[in-house]
């Protein structure tokens, strides 16, 4: 016997249970009652007022129009979306679970390097955002050639990252090699890149390095129109460049 959707958010509920930050409000809307659920700690609070809660009150049509329709029985599914900062909206007439994306990430502003100065060439560097990190590199690199593929790695953090290459002169054999690589790590929170890096390199005690890691897009640039192959985490500041020599 199939449960029915009350049942399944009285479970959700169950789930997010001794979470402070979590919020659960019921809206009357004119297609009955909404209940909102989100945490405050990863929302950003007008995002959430222009794209929740005044298209519920005055066009709930664009609700439906930008919204995902979610699988209410996966409950386990349902959490990860609201640790990755979504709003879910349950529609107690219809039974429908739907969910918005509120994220809001805190960052700072791009600033110079300082670990990796330089005199002659450009100042800023990366910071710890995903995003932020990957439009450093396309405002230089403006070709569609640049592409870039996004992961989750960590069984429990659940952390983003990118691989960045120029399809058109990276080696797809080295390619294949670290997709696979990255898609046999099992560990269960990535702090760091660094991590990462021991993780997926031969021999992580060598002298000899196998990945090179850095904080400038300019190097960055220079690295992907010569072949390789860049790595970004979410909050994370440097980037790891594979394959590299001792030289």
């Amino acid at each position: 016997m199939n449960e029915i959707p009350e049942q399944i958010v009285a479970k959700l509920k169950q789930e997010i249970n001794e979470v402070d930050d979590v919020k659960l409000k019921m809206i009357a809307t004119e297609e009955g009652d909404v209940t909102v659920i989100y945490f405050s700690s990863l929302i950003e609070k007008m995002t959430l007022q222009t794209m929740v809660m005044i298209p519920l009150a005055n066009n709930l049509k664009q609700i439906h129009q930008m919204a995902q329709y979610v699988d209410p029985k996966d409950v386990k599914g349902v959490v990860k979306k609201l640790n990755a900062g979504q709003t879910l909206l349950f529609f107690h007439e219809t039974n429908a679970l739907l969910s918005v994306d509120t994220y809001s990430a805190p960052t700072r502003a791009i600033t110079d390097t300082e670990t990796e100065s330089t005199v002659i060439g450009p100042q800023d560097a990366f910071t710890e955002s995903l995003e932020t990190n990957i439009s450093l590199v396309r405002r230089r690199i403006q070709s569609s050639m640049l592409k870039n593929e996004n992961r989750i790695v960590g069984s429990e953090a659940n952390i983003k990252i990118s691989i960045m290459y120029m399809d058109n002169i990276v080696s797809h054999e080295n390619l294949d090699d670290l997709r696979n690589r990255i898609d046999q790590v099992d560990y269960p929170l990535f702090t760091d890149i660094s991590v990462l890096k021991q993780l997926i390199e031969d021999n992580p005690l060598s002298p000899f390095p196998q990945y090179y890691m850095t904080v400038r897009p300019d190097s960055i640039c220079r690295y992907l129109l010569d072949g390789r192959i860049v790595v970004f985490m979410d909050n994370s500041q440097l980037a790891i460049v594979c394959p590299t020599s001792f030289f």
